[in-house]
């Protein structure tokens, strides 16, 4: 089944959202820590940010379809 997207609940609303929230300089400020996370890598093993605290890190968010 083709989609447009990969992921299901994306919705215009989504992008204009974030876009006002990017004007508005809302979110973690340049040159802030990011917050933790984890994410799953394509292996499926977990990523999380954290175990990288000591080296720069350069997050690249791509999408398979």
């Amino acid at each position: 089944m083709d989609r447009p997207y990969n992921f299901e609940h994306f919705r215009t609303t989504n992008f204009i959202v974030d876009g006002v929230k990017t004007l508005r300089r809302v979110g973690v400020r340049a040159g802030a820590p990011a917050p933790d996370f984890e994410l799953t890598e394509v292996d499926g093993t977990p990523w999380r940010l954290s175990a990288h605290l000591d080296r720069p890190v350069l997050l690249h968010f791509a999408s398979f379809t």
